[in-house]
């Protein structure tokens, strides 16, 4: 399964693609069919890059899911406002070769949805989260709140967010994408269990981050 997000791109690079091509049959020139070749490998890695495959969304009510695949760069703890507490932060890094589509974490409202502009540092820089451009989602089910935050980064320029503020989700819903890679935060209440550690592989949808400790 392929996004809708991508039919646009794809239309742009085949107007590219048929442009060189005929620049290549009526001037005769390697260069344009090079260059058309150059194009049509692009189409293919972006039909690859935009892949939204199926995935196997099973869990219970106290579970959390994985809002992204990826690599867990980090587990820390640090004070949050909009939550008020202390929380434990789960930072998650994509490749350009991971899956790039975010998925609602927890079933509930939409509460917030906060964006802002920032700079394009790369996800290893620790100042990513501060001062990159960004979409903070909050996430709440009665008592229960939980942050995801898409952050842009070196190379992904464009955070695409699928829903807005007060739309009920449910847990594996995608609820956005970060084109060409980066880097999405979640932040968990200290009530929660951890289920993953640092550096593991985790999946959008699949993989349970963590568990509530309480029952609503």
């Amino acid at each position: 399964m392929v996004l809708r997000e991508f039919f646009k791109t794809l239309g742009i690079l085949f107007l590219i693609l048929a442009l060189f091509l005929f620049c290549g049959i009526l001037f005769k020139f390697l260069l344009f069919y090079f260059i058309a070749f150059l194009v049509f490998l692009l189409i293919l890695f972006s039909l690859y890059f935009f892949r939204n495959p199926k995935r196997n969304i099973s869990y219970d009510d106290n579970d959390i899911l994985a809002p992204s695949d990826g690599k867990i760069l980090e587990i820390s703890e640090e004070y949050n406002e909009i939550m008020g507490a202390d929380v434990y932060v789960v930072r998650i890094f994509m490749s350009v070769f991971n899956v790039h589509v975010q998925r609602v974490p927890m079933s509930g409202i939409i509460k917030e949805v906060s964006y802002k502009k920032g700079k394009f540092l790369s996800a290893m820089n620790r100042l990513a989260c501060i001062e990159n451009e960004q979409n903070l989602v909050l996430f709440e089910n009665g008592k229960r709140k939980i942050i995801c935050k898409q952050i842009a980064g070196l190379i992904a320029r464009s955070i695409v967010f699928f829903k807005k503020k007060n739309d009920l989700v449910k847990a594996g819903d995608l609820f956005g994408m970060i084109k060409f890679g980066s880097q999405v935060d979640i932040y968990l209440p200290k009530e929660l269990q951890l289920n993953v550690v640092e550096g593991q592989k985790i999946f959008a949808g699949e993989t349970i981050l963590a568990k509530w400790s309480f029952v609503l």
